[in-house]
């Protein structure tokens, strides 16, 4: 069998295990819904709730909280930021670590102690 034919039935193989195994999922899928189909939709709500306005009934106690409400949003906005934002610029600019030096010092060693035949 040449090298050809070999690399044809492996992906004839592979895709057909890879199909076959999918039509059992898309199947068994089929079969589940059949077992547990979806349930009916509840009935809509009755229009009266949906004509009143949504007013808060809350009363504000000071301008106090507001402002601890804008402050506590400031900072979590500023935590978000911070989380998000990507270093690797930094860490490229710093240049190689220790791991790269004792890797060259290593491999040195290594190529110095290599036999090398006689010219």
């Amino acid at each position: 069998m040449s090298n050809i034919q070999q690399g044809l039935t492996i992906m004839v193989l592979g895709l057909s295990i890879t199909f076959s195994a999918l039509a059992i999922f898309i199947g068994i899928i089929v079969l589940l819904g059949r077992l547990f189909p979806a349930g009916e939709e509840p009935d809509s709500p009755s229009n009266d709730v949906a004509d009143e306005p949504v007013v808060s009934h809350l009363g504000r106690d000071s301008t106090e909280e507001e402002i601890a409400a804008a402050i506590t949003m400031a900072l979590a906005y500023l935590h978000s930021y911070e989380l998000c934002r990507s270093r690797l610029g930094e860490a490229l600019e710093d240049g190689p670590g220790q791991w790269w030096t004792v890797g060259q010092v290593e491999g040195r060693s290594l190529h110095a102690a290599e036999v090398r035949p006689r010219s």
